[in-house]
């Protein structure tokens, strides 16, 4: 069995912004909601949240022998708007790509459990496992989904990554689940989203979010939400941006890279080599060149209507 400082004290060693852990359990108090969003389609084309269901709700089943679910946040730095207007880049795509980082160092800290506990065993999941992030993170004391469907901690805000280790391992104390809804009657995220893609009672419809778009919709993006989506070409930070919560973060914000803010022109010019060469090691790399270019040209085409 392991004290729970220790584990905060490793994580924290390793870069982690914050951690918490929840004892295993399945979570059927979440069937419903998640039954009730994938059946009216506002999952739009993300089948793979209506694969291995069962799955998604124990973690047991995808980690055989877990007793504790490990949630880390990894906070990344919000981007300032240019000029007033959004950046065509979200905040999380300009960073490192997430998943290289964070995984290794999640089994950096199974090893460094494993110094007192040698059989332990686990298994990290950074954004691609079956595994309802977000429930786990409030489970684990880390904070609240707020009103954009976004982990809302008191600290980081919500611009941050989740990670999870999955493990057989037992603490001598668990993290109470964070109970408190910071959100209050604010509803700047609802206002603010461009496409109306969230509200208040049924959350995110993805087929109207900007995000889901220009991120994992391979598709042509339907042209009433590249009307609305103010020259963003990879992710949308509006329900960030206007976030109480994040306000200080913003007001420290960096100046905007140059290098992510591309005349329409020189993307549509930019060949494959020049992209990864620039872009290879963020998360723009695995959305692809080509994609990108297609949003250019629907944007294009749409605004020179107007």
């Amino acid at each position: 069995m392991i004290d729970a400082p220790v584990l905060r004290e490793k994580a924290r060693a390793l870069g982690f912004a914050a951690c918490g852990v929840a004892r295993c359990r399945p979570m059927a108090e979440q069937e419903p909601r998640l039954r009730r969003w994938i059946d009216s389609g506002r999952h739009a084309g993300m089948e793979y949240m209506n694969r291995n269901r069962c799955v998604r709700l124990d973690p047991a089943r995808l980690a055989e022998g877990c007793r504790s679910v490990v949630v880390t946040l990894t906070a990344y730095p919000p981007v300032a708007p240019i000029k007033g207007r959004p950046h065509p880049v979200a905040a999380y795509a300009q960073q490192p790509d997430y998943h290289g980082a964070i995984k290794p160092r999640l089994y950096q800290l199974l090893d460094a459990l494993r110094e007192n506990h040698p059989e332990a065993r686990g298994r990290a999941c950074v954004d691609s496992a079956p595994i309802l992030e977000k429930a786990w993170a409030v489970e684990a004391g880390l904070g609240w989904i707020g009103r954009n469907r976004l982990l809302i901690n008191p600290d980081s805000g919500s611009y941050h990554w989740i990670g999870i280790l999955l493990t057989d391992l037992e603490f001598s104390a668990y993290d109470t689940s964070y109970a408190k809804d910071g959100c209050g009657n604010c509803r700047r995220c609802l206002d603010a989203c461009p496409t109306a893609a969230l509200s208040a009672e049924d959350g995110l419809d993805a087929r109207r979010c900007i995000s889901y778009h220009t991120l994992s919709n391979r598709r042509l993006i339907p042209n009433e939400v590249v009307e609305k989506s103010e020259g963003r070409l990879i992710g949308c930070d509006a329900c960030q941006v206007v976030c109480p919560h994040n306000a200080r973060r913003l007001a420290e914000a960096p100046a905007a890279d140059p290098a992510f803010d591309l005349t329409s022109e020189e993307w549509l010019t930019l060949d494959e080599t020049g992209f990864f060469d620039r872009f290879g090691h963020t998360p723009l790399a695995e959305k692809g060149l080509e994609k990108i270019r297609q949003t250019v040209s629907q944007q294009l085409e749409i605004f020179q209507k107007e």
